[in-house]
């Protein structure tokens, strides 16, 4: 079945039968938001080990439909993805990835999956199609109960229960059943099919913050007494939250504006990286992207979603609109580090509307070059299509 787990975890607030249909609350889904789950699994009678799976918010992101949609990292053992999950008055919704294993990749062209139609109504039913066009997969839902008591590891709740069954034309593929609870979202998923059972239990679950105010003072504090911003007022910060290619980086990148000056920056947990002119390579010589606290962020970097990233960062430095890629050339992205004697890059090429109303293009260029030696990024802007010439971005050592 295509729609994930988490569906409904972003479903909060449902309250009893006897009371009004409530909204979603706006903390549902907030950066640094965790949640952990032990998952166990029966398969043809004989218990398989159990495993523990955590989920954190990284953050939201606006859709091109003005919706905002969160990006959620799912670590279970060894292998991280990541998903992909807005709520809205008319329900929650999972959006699809192009590549689960990296950030920013969410697939904005693919129909995202209603998990949960919102307001809740007794009896409720509604069903979406998922699948190719020759052999489409039904997902029917319905609302079994709204003040479901149930014990979990991480103790009582009062759920919504909630069924899915997957049919292609007559034929049941399986089913899964979910009950979730107001603020803490889903707490128990139980999936059937080919005679087996694996049912994930919430073990606790730890509220987000506003982490972008705290990331905003922090960038303020950091430019305060920048004597390329000297101006005779403060700057104008605006952070980059376009698409899902904005959360291509644990961190979050920003435009400063004073008096015609500007600067760029990306800010992680730790420190503030400043990248004065995008135009020239040779600004960008003491950025370092990669982060002590999670040295493999930077290997779950999608290259082309780093390229959308700059070049919607260049735009809005030069105060550009509609940016749109028009190409898109990869190779080598299957794996999160190349071989040794290989490269990994992508090359993605923008359109973008400048103030004078005429249409420009940027091409960005961004290189993982092999073992022991430097991350490449470069940038090219033209009114054709112009090849980048990279530099060394020293992003640290591949491994």
């Amino acid at each position: 079945m295509r729609s994930s787990w988490l569906s409904l975890l972003l479903a909060l607030g449902v309250l009893a039968q006897d009371a009004p249909a409530p909204k979603a609350p706006a903390l549902a889904l907030q950066e640094g938001a965790r949640w952990r789950y032990q998952q166990n699994t029966i398969r043809q009678g004989h218990p398989l080990p159990g495993s523990t799976i955590e989920l954190t918010d990284e953050g939201a992101f606006a859709l091109p439909n003005g919706r905002r949609c969160h990006q959620l990292r799912v670590e279970h053992d060894d292998t991280t993805t990541f998903e992909y999950w807005s709520l809205g008055d008319d329900g929650i919704r999972q959006h699809r990835s192009r590549a689960p294993g990296h950030r920013g990749e969410l697939d904005p062209d693919a129909t995202p999956a209603l998990l949960l139609a919102l307001p809740i109504t007794a009896d409720d039913r509604w069903q979406w199609q998922e699948g190719n066009r020759d052999q489409p997969i039904d997902q029917i839902a319905e609302l079994l109960a709204t003040a479901t008591p149930i014990d979990v590891r991480a103790g009582r709740f009062t759920t919504t229960h909630v069924r899915i069954t997957a049919r292609r034309g007559d034929q049941v593929l399986g089913t899964r059943e979910l009950w979730f609870a107001p603020v803490v979202g889903i707490v128990r998923d139980d999936r059937h099919g080919d005679g087996s059972l694996r049912r994930r239990e919430l073990v606790d679950f730890q509220a987000g913050r506003d982490v972008e105010a705290e990331r905003d003072r922090r960038l303020r504090a950091n430019i305060v007494d920048d004597p390329t911003l000297a101006a005779t007022g403060p700057p104008w910060i605006g952070w980059l939250r376009d698409g899902a290619e904005s959360l291509a980086l644990p961190g979050r990148f920003a435009v400063i504006k004073n008096d015609g000056k500007s600067l760029c920056c990306y800010v992680d947990d730790q420190r503030v990286h400043r990248i004065v002119d995008l135009g020239n390579a040779a600004n960008w010589s003491n950025v370092d992207l990669r982060t002590r606290r999670d040295p493999r962020a930077f290997d779950q970097t999608s290259p082309t979603a780093l390229a959308r990233a700059i070049a919607r960062l260049h735009a809005e430095r030069c105060n550009m609109a509609g940016v749109e890629p028009v190409g898109v050339i990869t190779r080598n992205l299957t794996a999160p580090l190349p071989p040794d004697d290989e490269q990994q890059l992508a090359t993605v090429e923008f359109a973008a509307v400048a103030p004078d109303l005429r249409r420009h293009h940027v091409t960005v260029l961004v290189q993982w070059l092999p073992a022991g030696r430097r991350t490449g990024l470069g940038i090219a802007i033209g009114s054709g299509a112009p090849s980048p010439t990279p530099f060394v971005l020293p992003t640290g050592r591949s491994r």
